[in-house]
């Protein structure tokens, strides 16, 4: 009886130690959302039973903001038919439009 309640307090520690790990891993992914949040992207509610959460989904704004600039392709074209450029505060630099006919 003493080596099984000794097993048990053993396990206790351990269920304790994993609770606070999974507590600690929830809320830093919780905070790393907010912060991917309020950095304009798009980032799906946590749900357990689903499985672990896909990669987010950056917005055409944060992508224009990193990028500096703003493509747009007609159809299959390989080329850009219009390109904008924009400075790291969003404002507007200039745009090339390659239009054919």
């Amino acid at each position: 009886m003493g080596e099984a309640r000794r097993t048990v307090e053993e396990l206790e520690g351990v269920v304790g130690d994993l609770e606070k790990e999974y507590n600690d891993r929830k809320s830093e992914r919780e905070e790393f959302a907010k912060f991917l949040r309020d950095n304009n992207l798009e980032v799906e509610e946590y749900d357990p039973t689903t499985g672990p959460p896909g990669e987010p989904e950056e917005s055409i704004t944060s992508q224009v903001m990193r990028l500096g600039t703003l493509k747009f392709y007609e159809g299959d074209a390989q080329q850009p038919t219009s390109t904008w450029e924009f400075k790291a505060d969003g404002d507007f630099v200039s745009q090339d439009a390659n239009l054919n006919g």
